[in-house]
C-alpha cells in the first residue's frame, strides 16, 4: 500500500513475518483432513455389526456358538462405537486447533477497520514498531466533519441533528455543502469559553480535501 491509494474494509494494509504461523495453519489444516481413522472405524462397524446380528440369530436357534464368543462381538460392536465417537469429538477438537492457528495468522496482519485513503504511512519494511504506535494514518473521505469553535451564544442557535451549511476553501474556490450537526459541546472552554460545534456531511466524489479551512453557518 502507498500513501493515496484507496483501501476498502478489512484491506491488508501489512504484516509481520509470519512463515511459522502459516506452516502451523497448514499442519493443522493437514490433520484436520486426514480421516483416516474415523473412515477405518466407519468401515468396520458395519461387519462387525452384521457378525453380532448373526451370532444372536445362531445363538437363538439353539446353534452351537459360546456365550464367551457372543460377549466378545457384542464387545467389538460397543468398542468400535465408542472408537467413532472417540475420533469424532477428535476432528472437533482439530477444527478448533485449527481454528486458533489460523486466528494467530490473521493477526500478524493488520487490516483496515474502515474505507478511506491512506494519508501517510510510517513504517516500512524492516524497521521496528513499538507496541501502539502509529504505522499508517488511514483517513475516510467519503464523509468530512466539521469541527469548530463557536461563542457560547451561537452555538446555542445549533440543535443536534439539525442542518448546517458549510463553506471549504477548496483549490477551485469556495464550495457551499450541506451537512447535520452532530455534536453541540455541553460546556464551554474554561480558558476561551468557546463551545465545540461538529458538522458531518457527505464527500462521496471526494472533491474536498480533509483538514482545509471551513466556515459554518446555520440553515434557518
Amino acid at each position: 500500500m502507498r500513501e493515496g491509494d484507496r483501501v476498502e474494509p478489512a484491506a491488508r494494509l501489512l504484516a509481520v513475518d509470519s512463515n511459522l504461523e502459516a506452516m502451523e495453519v497448514r499442519r493443522r489444516r493437514a490433520i484436520l483432513d486426514s480421516r483416516a481413522e474415523l473412515s477405518g472405524a466407519l468401515a468396520r462397524q458395519p461387519l462387525i455389526l452384521a457378525q453380532l446380528r448373526a451370532a444372536r440369530t445362531m445363538h437363538a436357534n439353539g446353534v452351537a456358538i459360546s456365550r464367551e464368543d457372543l460377549q466378545a462381538r457384542e464387545l467389538a460392536a460397543i468398542v468400535v462405537a465408542t472408537e467413532i465417537e472417540v475420533r469424532r469429538a477428535q476432528k472437533q477438537m482439530e477444527l478448533v486447533d485449527y481454528d486458533i492457528a489460523a486466528e494467530v495468522l490473521e493477526r500478524r496482519s493488520l487490516r483496515a477497520p474502515i474505507a478511506g485513503r491512506i494519508a501517510r504511512v510510517m513504517r516500512f519494511p524492516g524497521e521496528s514498531v513499538l507496541a501502539n504506535e502509529p504505522i499508517i494514518r488511514l483517513v475516510a473521505v467519503d464523509r468530512l466533519l466539521f469541527v469548530g469553535a463557536l461563542e457560547a451564544r451561537v452555538a446555542a442557535r445549533f440543535r443536534l441533528g439539525a442542518s448546517a451549511s458549510v463553506r471549504v476553501d477548496d483549490v477551485s474556490g469556495e464550495v457551499e455543502v450541506l451537512g447535520t450537526v452532530t455534536l453541540v459541546g455541553p460546556v464551554a472552554d474554561p480558558a476561551s469559553g468557546l463551545v465545540e460545534v461538529r458538522v458531518e456531511f457527505a464527500n462521496s466524489n471526494e472533491s474536498l480535501r480533509a483538514g482545509v479551512p471551513a466556515r459554518l453557518r446555520l440553515v434557518e
